[in-house]
């Protein structure tokens, strides 16, 4: 076993994973991708809103709070760094590949799009700005917080 599928394996709740992952087979089923990614991205911004209050002064201190919350439910941790026009995200180890299945990445990181768009939306970032996914590689997923 190499070390990433040992983080998998830790990472599933045995308790949901056939729930979880025939939910998100059923929602394949019935939705196209762009819908499941509207619905996962919605799903994310609820996730935010029920967040703890980010009053915060810096990035980093917005880094520790997201990482204290993503510790406790096992959902990898975040590392934000400001570049030219960005805030770039790098999100590590996130559960949803291994709760989900491998064909639902393409719609499920939606939800860290939403989650993370409305974390800065609620600490005052502009409306036009959002999350959009650059890059996955290997247990890393980027984002950006950009203009569209």
């Amino acid at each position: 076993m190499t070390i990433k599928e040992y983080v998998a394996y830790q990472q599933r709740s045995r308790k949901w994973e056939t729930c979880l992952y025939s939910i998100a087979r059923e929602l394949e089923s019935l939705l196209e991708q762009e819908q499941l990614i509207v619905l996962m991205r919605g799903a994310g911004e609820r996730m935010a809103q029920g967040f703890p209050d980010l009053q915060l002064e810096t990035l980093d201190d917005v880094e520790a709070v997201i990482n204290d919350v993503w510790k406790e439910s096992d959902w990898g941790w975040v590392k934000f760094s400001e570049e030219r026009d960005v805030v770039k995200i790098e999100h590590y180890f996130s559960p949803l590949k291994a709760a989900l299945g491998e064909s639902a990445e393409a719609w499920s990181l939606a939800l860290l799009e939403g989650f993370y768009s409305r974390v800065f939306l609620q600490l005052g970032a502009a409306p036009e700005l959002s999350v959009h996914k650059v890059a996955i590689a290997d247990d890393v997923i980027t984002f950006n917080l950009c203009v569209r």
